[in-house]
């Protein structure tokens, strides 16, 4: 079995809601899915700061996240 590496995660985005998920929207583009415990509904489309872990190429544990 591969030894998966996990790294640090700390990135600003829009918080936006897509397919039923909710993913972070970054100014150049990019999109990453998050895996959150609790839903900051009063984030939801607002400029955010999040902290976490990455598994894969596009998936985020967030272990943190907050008005940027």
């Amino acid at each position: 079995m591969p030894n998966k590496t996990l790294s640090r995660f700390e990135q600003t985005g829009r918080l936006i809601a897509k397919s039923n998920c909710f993913a972070l929207r970054c100014e150049d583009g990019g999109e990453y899915w998050l895996e959150m415990d609790r839903i900051p509904q009063h984030l939801l489309d607002q400029r955010v700061r999040i902290d976490g872990v990455m598994f894969g190429a596009s998936l985020i544990a967030v272990e943190g996240i907050g008005p940027a």
